[in-house]
């Protein structure tokens, strides 16, 4: 991938290591195809860079813009833009192209909406007004199950129950950072940079990183799930930049319920 020094790469999503997109924030906005072998770039259409993207399948993937209430749609031909709610959309969270929730505020407002899309048309949503957060990681177990997490578990998330969205809350003695989370397993995991947080069978409990040969430790900052095998990876570094070399680690943990 060849680019403009200094542009960053806001969203990436596909449907196998060998066929997915990247997006690009640069003056022209750029999306980027790897097709195995070598990548593509063509302009997105769009001056407002693409920050969320979901792959339902490699002739269904969705891609959205952070503001002017810009959607994109690849039907497995061509990309097209699509018409979306009147919002800024932070991110996306379902389990099907026929059933999910995009999720974000009100353009220039902190005000948080939440709309639904069935398959053929969008439906307003109700989130919960005691919910502070921002909407930053998201997780789907189910259809019914579904979650958003701030990047803090501070203020809670959100969980919507296949009915109405709830807001819930983590214990305080584990409340922290939350940079991911990723579900597998039965079980929710969350990665606070340091540690990680485990909801399973209705507990919530902390678990430490693996043990590394370095005296600053794991730090882990991405957490993705292979729903084949139900395992969750989690990406980041061992080390701490200032201090020496920062050699990149990857982390593989089998969620396991109990």
């Amino acid at each position: 991938m060849t680019g403009t020094i200094g542009t960053q790469y806001r969203a990436l999503g596909g449907a196998s290591c060998t066929d997915f997109y990247v997006f690009d924030s640069g003056d022209v906005p750029q999306r980027w195809h790897w097709n195995g072998s070598s990548w593509r770039n063509v302009p997105t259409g769009s001056k407002y860079a693409v920050k969320t993207v979901r792959a339902f399948a490699a002739n269904d993937i969705w891609a959205f813009s952070g503001s002017a209430s810009q959607g994109f749609h690849f039907n497995g031909t061509s990309w097209r833009q699509i018409s979306i709610p009147v919002m800024d959309v932070h991110t996306l969270v379902g389990t099907s192209s026929s059933d999910f929730w995009l999720l974000g505020a009100v353009p220039r407002s902190t005000t948080l909406v939440a709309y639904r899309w069935n398959g053929t048309t969008w439906t307003k949503g109700s989130l919960p007004a005691t919910y502070k957060g921002f909407l930053s990681s998201t997780a789907a177990a189910a259809s019914n199950n579904l979650y958003v997490f701030s990047s803090t578990t501070t203020p809670g998330y959100l969980r919507w129950n296949g009915t109405s969205w709830r807001h819930e809350q983590v214990p305080s003695g584990l409340t922290g950072y939350a940079q991911d989370i990723a579900y597998a397993a039965n079980t929710l995991w969350v990665t606070s940079g340091r540690d990680f947080l485990r909801l399973s069978n209705g507990q919530w409990s902390k678990q430490p990183y693996p043990v590394v040969d370095d005296r600053n430790g794991l730090r882990i900052f991405d957490l993705a799930t292979d729903p084949r095998t139900q395992t969750v990876f989690g990406a980041g570094w061992v080390g701490e930049g200032e201090v020496g070399d920062i050699r990149k680690a990857i982390s593989e943990n089998v969620a396991q319920a109990g």
